[in-house]
């Protein structure tokens, strides 16, 4: 921040100096933006990326959210949304930027819709989000926490197993509570008329839910439609596989094989971020 030019008269130059220096001090060094206060589309997609990836210290303020390497310059938007004057930094060994900042504001008004400490054992749905605004919550999630990709479909013939089509598939991870309350939201939006139980991932308290098919369909249209903010990369695996014929997906899924999701996701990760999403950052 520029200092005031201020004439400083030799007999009262001390005084004067403190004066300017105390106006000085009593601007924070970063400035934040309303968008993690004010309830948008933003707020509460950000609020589901934080809940999938994010680290909050409740004590602290700090809020710390981590991106692999690839998706770098969507962390950079991120951090422009909430705070143009902070930079990334790069951890080498992750792989990954991360963007950190401390705001005891921002991370009350997070508390106010889910919990905050130990969040990987204990996180629960939020029940206090609007209903309008459960949408972009729940893609932020996806966005942090599920992976879009194919799935094969079997059919028996002449006595063998044998892959038939391949179809999209939609899997998110997180606690058995949170991934209770998600299925039961989409059943409650009527996006889908039943739950999904969530099944064990592992020995942690980790569980995930599986969609395949029209289901998957169903879910990532809604939560893409009408969308002004989304993590680029998982929304073209989304289209790459939507506007494939059954035929090309097979080829791809046989030539590839259990390795599809992982490479298809890689295939997608240097593609550049969607100008209209960089022209929408915040001015402080």
């Amino acid at each position: 921040m520029l200092i005031p030019w201020v004439r400083i008269r030799e007999s009262n130059a001390r005084t004067d100096l403190r004066l300017v220096m105390n106006e000085i001090k009593s601007h924070p060094k970063y400035q934040y933006t309303r968008v993690l206060k004010d309830d948008s589309e933003k707020k509460f997609y950000i609020l589901g990326l934080l809940a999938a990836d994010g680290y909050i210290n409740e004590k602290t303020g700090r809020v710390e959210l981590a991106l692999k390497k690839s998706d770098g310059n969507f962390l950079e938007h991120i951090k422009n949304q909430i705070c143009p004057q902070k930079t990334l930094k790069y951890k080498e060994k992750q792989q990954a930027f991360r963007f950190q900042f401390d705001s005891k504001d921002i991370t009350e008004n997070i508390t106010k819709y889910f919990i905050v400490n130990n969040k990987s054992k204990n996180i629960i749905f939020p029940t206090a989000i609007p209903n309008e605004y459960i949408k972009p919550f729940i893609r932020g999630y996806i966005d942090g926490d599920g992976n879009i990709g194919a799935s094969p479909l079997y059919k028996i013939i002449n006595g063998k197993k044998t892959i038939s089509s391949v179809a999209v598939r939609l899997r998110i991870l997180g606690t058995k509570d949170f991934l209770l309350g998600l299925t039961n939201a989409l059943r409650i939006l009527e996006i889908l008329n039943y739950n999904v139980k969530p099944q064990k991932k592992g020995i942690e308290n980790v569980y995930y839910i599986s969609y395949v098919g029209g289901s998957a369909i169903k879910i990532l249209n809604w939560i893409y439609k009408d969308s002004i903010i989304h993590l680029p990369r998982k929304k073209a695996v989304y289209n790459h596989i939507l506007n494939s014929d059954n035929e090309k997906l097979m080829n791809e899924y046989l030539t590839i094989g259990c390795h599809y999701n992982t490479q298809m996701s890689e295939k997608y990760s240097d593609k550049d971020i969607v100008e209209s999403l960089m022209e929408t950052s915040l001015i402080c």
